[in-house]
């Protein structure tokens, strides 16, 4: 089949107009009435309206007065998307996340939003009662309404909404997990784990596991994206998560100790260091080593071995891979209580 070439046709901001084209010699016009105007930013646009004259005659008018109005600062830039139905914001929002983070948050935002059609239908109040009807967790409900809150404000940010119908929204009451730094008995109790295999890892594949992530401070989801190719005996390369626009290659430095327990291990290896699903299960896969703790805590534990190692809190930073010093102390740096009273003891009088 030939391909359809477009006739060239010249047309006019306030017209309306069939778009045309030739195949096979044969000239052919679209179903639809075009219409072109100039929308709120001064730029010419062409779009598909009506299959009805007067009805796209109609709607054309409707987009040129509006974008007129928001050009004169009469009307805010949300008008226009005050017709615009709720599932296309949304599906504008999830295409701006990872792959991740739509799986985590497309349902959560779908289910709140379920009955709403547009924007303006979305209501603080209602959210909190659909929320409150879920057979969940309060953990569980609060990520729901954080979900709905991201998405309404992505909406604000991008003025595809004039305000906030969620200010008012009240959040449940979250106690806040607990995170700490695993002990050195903890720690040598997972590097020397003989513990049957989990999920196809054997006890010298977490073993190494545990290592590389003691002496790296990598998350589950960064460990299991490593491949052979990514360790060269002094340090291990990190690429950035999958689905993120701007993707960084970071070289990640390993103590001494660390390169002493991979050498041998990864002896013959290719592809994934630690394939499978494990990763999904990290918590479970600790407890299953004799560990209670969560698999992230092993970052925490890393981190808090940085600080107490006396690095500059730019060096700390830069190896715990975050945006802000604050986030490094205020999250992660654990305070010793033992080493606290002994600091408090030896304090001098002031006499």
């Amino acid at each position: 089949m030939q391909d359809i070439v477009a006739l060239q046709r010249v047309t006019f901001v306030g017209d309306v107009y069939k778009s045309t084209g030739r195949r096979k010699g044969k000239v052919w016009k679209s179903r639809r009435w075009y219409g072109s105007w100039i929308n709120e930013d001064g730029k010419r646009v062409n779009r598909a309206l009506s299959a009805h004259k007067p009805t796209a005659r109609r709607l054309l008018a409707k987009l040129e007065n509006e974008a007129l109005q928001i050009r004169n600062g009469l009307l805010p830039r949300a008008a226009k998307h005050g017709d615009t139905p709720l599932a296309d914001h949304r599906a504008a929002w999830l295409e701006t996340l990872s792959d991740r983070q739509q799986a985590n948050l497309a349902h959560r935002v779908e289910v709140l939003c379920d009955g709403w059609t547009k924007l303006a239908d979305i209501d603080a109040r209602a959210a909190e009662k659909r929320a409150a009807a879920l057979q969940v967790s309060t953990r569980t409900r609060y990520k729901y309404l954080q979900a709905l809150r991201q998405f309404v404000r992505w909406c604000l940010k991008h003025s595809r909404i004039a305000y906030d119908p969620l200010l008012s929204l009240k959040l449940p009451g979250v106690a806040a997990t607990p995170r700490r730094a695993l002990s050195v008995a903890e720690q040598q109790k997972l590097l020397t784990t003989e513990s049957p295999p989990f999920r196809d890892l054997d006890a010298a594949d977490r073993r190494a596991l545990y290592a590389a992530a003691l002496g790296s401070g990598l998350r589950a989801s960064e460990l299991a994206r490593l491949t052979r190719e990514d360790y060269d005996g002094e340090a291990l390369r990190v690429e950035g998560a999958p689905g993120r626009k701007q993707k960084r290659t970071i070289r990640q430095p390993l103590p001494k100790w660390v390169s002493d327990t991979l050498d041998p291990w990864v002896a013959g290896r290719r592809g994934v260091l630690w394939p499978g699903s494990w990763h999904e299960r990290a918590a479970e896969m600790v407890v299953h080593d004799g560990v209670e703790a969560k698999f992230h805590e092993l970052r925490h534990t890393y981190i808090s071995a940085l600080i107490a190692a006396g690095l500059t809190p730019k060096e700390v930073q830069v190896l715990a891979r975050h945006s802000t010093i604050t986030l490094t102390f205020d999250v992660y740096g654990h305070a010793d209580a033992g080493k606290l009273s002994c600091a408090i003891r030896a304090l001098a009088s002031p006499h």
